[in-house]
């Protein structure tokens, strides 16, 4: 008697990407940290790194750009587009980005988040 066994369980054993929003748009002002306010659902890997970029706007400091909700000091008074990468060990890495508006002139540009795998 030949017995095979198997687990008949949806993608068992398929790895699961990460799912990422950044958040925003947030209001900013030069030379004031803002909090910044990301969501992330864990895939498969339980501790994926995180990295939080400038893709836009002047330069500034994050608090900590490895952590998900670090905050953001800018320096300069136009609006930026902030980018989190979010790379797991068993598959490929996944981002969004965000927006800060310049609150101290009421700027009401919006820009689109994208998500995308990187």
């Amino acid at each position: 008697m030949l017995l095979f066994l198997f687990n008949s369980g949806a993608n068992s054993g398929a790895a699961t990407a990460p799912t990422v929003e950044a958040g925003g748009p947030y209001s900013a002002t030069k030379d004031v940290a803002t909090a910044l306010d990301a969501t992330v659902v864990a895939g498969t890997d339980p501790t994926p790194t995180f990295l939080w970029t400038i893709v836009s706007g002047g330069t500034g400091t994050f608090s900590d750009n490895s952590i998900e909700d670090p905050t953001f000091t800018p320096d300069q008074s136009s609006g930026y587009t902030l980018k989190l990468t979010i790379t797991p060990s068993d598959t490929g890495a996944v981002f969004d980005t965000c927006v800060l508006v310049n609150a101290s002139a009421g700027d009401a540009m919006l820009m689109r988040r994208r998500r995308r795998a990187a």
